[in-house]
Parts: structure tokens; C-alpha cells; sequence
């Protein structure tokens, strides 16, 4: 058996924080309200059906502005960006026809609202964006730009961001006779980042081939773990660098989930083999309950017209210094306004995660030894955004987690990114727990490896591997749109979720 497994994370936040009003529902806004120190006015989370009634009692010559100034808008928008003007192109676009093992075709018309949504951004708005790329998407569907840029080979062999995902050759390998007296139990001790791109979908290959013995993992890692029998937790210091298993736990020359070619190369992320099948963490913690979230969402509706609907969006942020000693990839100052203003202002619930080093059980030995840093992000937010943090609009993970305990930070974090369908994240680790959902997902990436060689060849902007889109597995379409540092890219994938179904959610859940 051993010899059939060789080869192949300005004000006192909690004091402001909508967690500390909890008791006082008869406190919920019924209409417009201007908050304190002159802060932007935000609505109240509302259903469609009541905000079409809002507009219908609206003066029709206050229509009238209203539209001809979006109309205004959206043609500064588009002198300053022709392309994401141009009409979606039509021709050789077809939702995949069974080639992708881990997305099955869909009749549209059988999604919900929301996933019809993503459905039509795949075929259209994403395939006229550098940057974008759908899980929908295959090699023989593609149309002729995106070929040129997504399966360039120029420098050789395998660059396309499809190569190695090829129907023929990315399917789940087949599974070794099963001895129980052969079973492996790696221990995973690299990056959380690598951790849950190398490591769970390659023992969750161990676990359905019934090969999979005890898990261990660092402390607070468990809930990554839900679908091992047996796991143990390890105590960690700090996480060492880049991908590794632990010495003697798995016999050497035994194939991981990761086929490793080209490990020193810009290829070094590229390549998962085909014992690689990511574990379902998206369904497992969907339809968990996470009161302290609905307590915020039933806040922020209107009492006066519940609504079977929340729109919902994650944002992730970081400012942590890189290997090199400085922070890269991260949403900026003016960024998180340009988000926050955007998505508050049309209605959306946004929960924002920017956990701090100290938060974090076992932080990666990457983010350690060097000058710590602050963005200043969250007194921003508390200063800015106070308003919105007292009625639930806004949610910090943070404070969620607070009021979420005994549940562990990890867990509070799959429960509440679950039950969301718009995610804002940069570059990092911390958004790999976010490519676990279906959804649209929205990137800042300048300098990160994920980016698939024949676009940084063909663009020199950065489309993201097509195997990221695959992470969700059967749960659903994912579509990663990485804008980089570009402002108009992030503005143009704002108005996607504002003008859009893509962030609805049962706000039951």
C-alpha cells in the first residue's frame, strides 16, 4: 500500500459597536436618518419591493435628475474606461458542457436569483475584463481574446491558467486499494494560507478514498477540520514559511495534493495534482446558525417591511508586512471609504474583517519579527461609520466573534462567510477562506503568485489561476475578478453588486 501512495486569519470600537445595543430593537431606524458629526446618510437594509415603493412616492421630475445624472455618470465612467463599455462578446460563450469535473452544467433558469446573477456575469460582464475568470469557464469555451491571454504558452510548456486543469488529466485520481493498516495521518505545520490550498484538499482526498487516519493541525485550525473522524491540535508558536508537512508524518516520496513542478519558478502555486478535491466548508457551515449576524441583519431591516432578502458582502483587509519587509497587497485608506460609502449607500450589509497579529492563534512566521503596522483602518471606521456600526449595517468580525463565543474566531469566520455571496479581499491567505464560497470575489493582487503566467505575459495586470474558482467544488459558480491597484476596476465591480443580484441572501440564515 505504502509503495501505490509514492510518486505522484479615534473611538473605542466595542463601545460603539452595534453588539452593545442589541436590546434595543425599538431603537431601529424606520427611515433616512443623518447620523452624528455630519457623517453620510445611510438607508436602513430594505427588500426590493419596498425600495420600489419608496421610488414610486418619489416626484417624478426628482426621477428625472436622479436618472440623467446616473446617465451623466455612467458616461464620464465610460470616457474614462472604453472597455467596460463595450458589449459583452457573444460569440463561441457557452456555459460549460460537462468538462469541469467539479461544476456540472445548471439549466439558468432552475438558479436562484442571486446565482442567475453570477451565472450572466461569467458569460458577459467578466469575459470583457482583464482579470477576471470564471469557474464556469473551460479551454474549448473561451473566445478569442481571452484565449490569447489565458492559454499563451510563449516561454514554453505549461502557462496557460488552464493547463493543468485539462478534463483529461484534472480529475480526482483514482484511489489506491483500501488497507486499513496503511492509512496516513500528515500533519500540515506551512502557512494558513497553504494549509488551506495544499493541505485540506489533499487529506479530504485521504478522507473519500478511506485512506485518511488522525488529523493534526495548529490550535484554532479545528473547524477547517470538520470532516476528519479523528484530529488533534497542536500547539504553535509560529507558522514556518511556505508549504510543509511535518517530518516523519508521512513516509517520504509520498504525492500530496500538489504536483510541485516548477516549485522555484513564478509557477510555484501553480500546479494541484489529481489528489487535490477541496472539502465542501461552504455547506457544512451554511445552514449553522450564527445568532449575533441575524440579530444585526433583523436591525437593519426596516421594521416596517421585513424582508426574505439581505444583500451581503464580505471585506477582507490586511497590513502586514510581506517577506520583504513591507505591506503590498492590501486595501488602502481611501479604498475602504470608496467601498464602505459605495455599499452602505446601496443598501448592502458589509461585514469587515481585518483581524489584528495578536488575534490570531498561530500567525505565520512571515507576518512576525517585523515592525508592526497600522493602517488605521478601524478608527476610520469608528469615526466614520459609527452610525452604521450601531444599526447593523456594518458589522466588524471582530466584535462578531465577541458576541458569537464559546464558538471559536475560525468558526464565527466559515459560519458568517457562508451565509455571504460579494466578497472584497486582497492578496493573501485570508482570502483563500473566502475562495471556499460561490460567489463573486473581487482581488487586489500586484504582486502575488496566484496570477497565472500567460496573463502576466499577455497583459501584465494578473488573472488569477483557474483552479482558485474550483475551491467552492459543487456548491456552486465562482468568479474571481483581481482589479489590482485600479481604482475604475474597483468602482466598475462595486457597481456590479449594487446594481446587481449577486450579493442577495436569505436573510433567515
Amino acid at each position: 500500500m505504502a509503495a501505490a501512495l509514492q510518486g505522484a486569519a479615534g473611538r473605542n470600537a466595542t463601545a460603539h459597536s452595534m453588539f452593545d445595543v442589541l436590546d434595543t430593537r425599538d431603537r431601529r431606524p424606520t427611515g433616512f436618518v443623518i447620523p452624528p458629526q455630519g457623517g453620510s446618510v445611510r438607508p436602513p437594509l430594505r427588500s426590493h419591493a419596498h425600495a420600489r415603493q419608496r421610488a414610486a412616492s418619489v416626484p417624478w421630475a426628482a426621477r428625472q435628475l436622479v436618472d440623467r445624472a446616473r446617465q451623466q455618470a455612467h458616461v464620464a465612467m465610460c470616457r474614462r474606461h472604453p472597455r467596460a463599455c463595450q458589449p459583452a462578446p457573444r460569440e463561441n460563450v457557452a456555459w460549460s458542457n460537462g468538462s469541469n469535473p467539479l461544476h456540472p452544467p445548471i439549466a439558468a433558469s432552475a438558479l436562484p436569483q442571486a446565482e442567475r446573477s453570477l451565472h450572466e456575469l461569467s458569460r458577459g460582464w467578466c469575459l470583457s475584463r482583464d482579470g477576471c475568470i470564471a469557474s464556469s469557464w473551460s479551454e474549448a469555451t473561451l473566445p478569442q481574446p481571452q484565449r490569447r491571454w489565458l492559454l499563451s504558452s510563449r516561454r514554453g510548456a505549461a502557462t496557460s491558467c488552464f493547463d493543468e486543469l485539462r478534463p483529461s488529466r484534472f480529475a480526482a485520481e483514482r484511489c489506491p486499494p483500501n488497507d486499513p493498516a496503511a492509512r496516513l495521518s500528515p500533519s500540515f505545520e506551512g502557512e494558513f494560507g497553504f494549509e488551506l490550498l495544499h493541505a485540506l484538499p489533499f487529506l479530504y482526498w485521504l478522507r473519500a478514498c478511506g485512506l485518511l487516519g488522525v488529523t493534526s493541525a495548529c490550535t484554532g485550525m479545528e473547524p477547517f477540520y470538520s470532516f476528519s473522524e479523528q484530529h488533534h491540535v497542536i500547539k504553535c508558536g509560529t507558522r514556518p514559511t511556505r508549504s510543509r508537512w511535518r517530518l516523519d508524518s508521512m513516509p517520504a516520496g509520498t504525492a500530496d495534493g500538489w504536483s510541485w513542478r516548477g516549485r522555484k519558478s513564478l509557477r510555484y502555486y501553480a500546479y494541484p495534482s489529481g489528489r487535490w478535491v477541496p472539502p465542501p466548508l461552504h455547506s457544512t457551515y451554511r445552514e449553522l446558525p450564527l445568532r449575533a449576524l441575524r440579530l444585526a441583519t433583523e436591525k437593519a431591516s426596516d421594521a416596517g417591511a421585513p424582508s426574505r432578502w439581505v444583500r451581503r458582502a464580505w471585506v477582507q483587509n490586511k497590513f502586514y508586512p510581506e517577506g520583504h519587509g513591507t505591506a503590498d497587497n492590501f486595501w488602502s485608506l481611501e479604498q475602504v471609504r470608496l467601498i464602505l460609502d459605495t455599499l452602505l449607500g446601496c443598501g448592502v450589509q458589509v461585514l469587515y474583517n481585518h483581524p489584528q497579529l495578536e488575534q490570531l492563534p498561530a500567525p505565520d512566521e512571515n507576518d512576525l519579527g517585523r515592525p508592526r503596522l497600522r493602517l488605521g483602518d478601524l478608527a476610520l471606521i469608528e469615526s466614520r461609520y459609527n452610525y452604521s456600526l450601531r444599526n447593523g449595517s456594518l458589522v466588524l468580525l471582530p466584535q462578531l466573534a465577541q458576541a458569537s463565543k464559546p464558538l471559536s474566531y475560525n468558526e464565527v469566520q466559515l459560519r458568517a462567510a457562508a451565509k455571504t455571496r460579494c466578497f472584497l479581499a486582497p492578496q493573501g491567505g485570508a482570502s483563500y477562506l473566502t475562495f471556499y464560497q460561490p460567489g463573486f470575489h473581487v482581488v487586489s493582487d500586484t504582486t502575488g503568485k496566484e496570477r497565472c503566467v500567460s496573463s502576466l505575459q499577455a497583459t501584465g495586470g494578473g488573472t488569477y489561476w483557474h483552479f482558485y474558482t474550483l475551491l467552492p467544488g459543487r456548491s456552486g459558480e465562482s468568479v474571481i475578478y483581481n482589479v489590482g491597484a485600479d481604482r475604475t476596476r474597483l468602482k466598475d465591480s462595486l457597481l456590479a453588486m449594487c446594481s446587481t443580484s449577486l450579493c442577495e441572501e436569505p436573510s433567515s440564515l
